[in-house]
């Protein structure tokens, strides 16, 4: 399919290839073996932690990958989960423009919080080292708040655990080591609630892990709410902006993220139309960037695959 003449200042955003949760699910939603309870117990495996890519994804992001060859990509920005970061790199690895292209590593733009799928394996920084060595390129991380951790003293503290029992000191050292884990840095991107409802339930339950408070959420409903993601992709906006500000007019930059991230992200401009932007695996959307507002982004034309239709 031949690209249709498209503003200078746009940005092609591309949905992760298929991965080993994406497979399971879809078993799960066959009209012959649908089984709610058996995709919510998906949901709430933490064997499902940051869902690696699946082997048939690996074509997908190949075929997609010839396809972008011609783009003048010159920064990518990624999720941080393995299935957009491998996804973004090998899309990239045989680009005419791998040594010269920027990759910058966003956390606002990780998945909304639905499941272990959604979990993070690492921190940050132990991704960024990962994919650095693996590929041989440099990644940065994008500026935010979650390179210098809250600190959660005060909020612990708060929760009034008396300083001379020892138990309570334990669990107050144990319940800090959760909170300012750069790997567990994901629950930073959560509502200050959603944040009040960890600490909450392990004053309560101090025996209990973080992994088994998150199963146990994770069976009844998504635990991160869609307001909580467009209060952390409005920050996803200053970054595009800084960014395309400082671009010229033949250089685009590429977003690999998620389709729910995608879908908010145009919700934006048009509330109804959000199911036109339910993508495919490995299959992208242009946005046309307007001049100053990342409101004004507008569908221009999808990247299409020739395979059929995958959820």
């Amino acid at each position: 399919m031949e690209l249709a003449n498209q503003s200078s200042k746009r940005i092609i955003y591309i949905r992760h290839a298929l991965c080993e949760a994406n497979v399971d699910k879809r078993k799960c939603r066959g009209e012959e073996s649908k089984d709610p309870k058996k995709l919510k117990s998906i949901k709430a495996d933490p064997t499902y932690i940051d869902s690696p890519l699946h082997p048939d994804g690996y074509p997908q992001i190949e075929k997609l990958a010839d396809r972008l060859s011609t783009e003048n990509i010159n920064v990518v920005m990624v999720s941080p989960l393995r299935r957009t970061m491998s996804t973004c790199m090998e899309l990239m690895k045989s680009h005419p423009n791998f040594e010269h292209i920027k990759f910058v590593i966003s956390p606002f733009i990780i998945s909304q919080c639905e499941g272990f799928m959604d979990v993070p394996s690492a921190s940050l920084e132990e991704i960024q080292k990962e994919y650095e060595e693996k590929y041989q390129v440099e990644i940065s991380v994008a500026d935010s708040e979650l390179q210098t951790f809250r600190d959660w003293s005060k909020e612990i503290k708060s929760l009034n655990l008396s300083k001379k029992k020892p138990k309570d000191m334990e669990f107050l050292e144990a319940l800090t080591e959760v909170f300012n884990s750069p790997k567990n840095y994901y629950l930073h991107l959560f509502s200050q609630k959603m944040q009040k409802d960890v600490l909450m339930h392990l004053k309560a339950n101090p025996e209990d892990s973080l992994i088994n408070f998150l199963s146990k959420k994770f069976t009844k409903s998504s635990y991160e709410k869609s307001n909580n993601v467009k209060s952390r992709l409005e920050k996803f906006k200053e970054q595009v902006c800084n960014i395309i500000s400082d671009l010229s007019e033949e250089q685009q930059v590429l977003v690999v993220s998620h389709s729910n991230i995608i879908c908010l992200l145009h919700k934006y401009k048009e509330e109804g139309e959000s199911d036109k932007l339910r993508l495919n695996n490995c299959q992208g959307v242009y946005l046309a960037f307007g001049d100053e507002n990342y409101e004004d982004f507008q569908v221009t034309e999808h990247l299409q695959q020739d395979e059929e239709s995958q959820e």
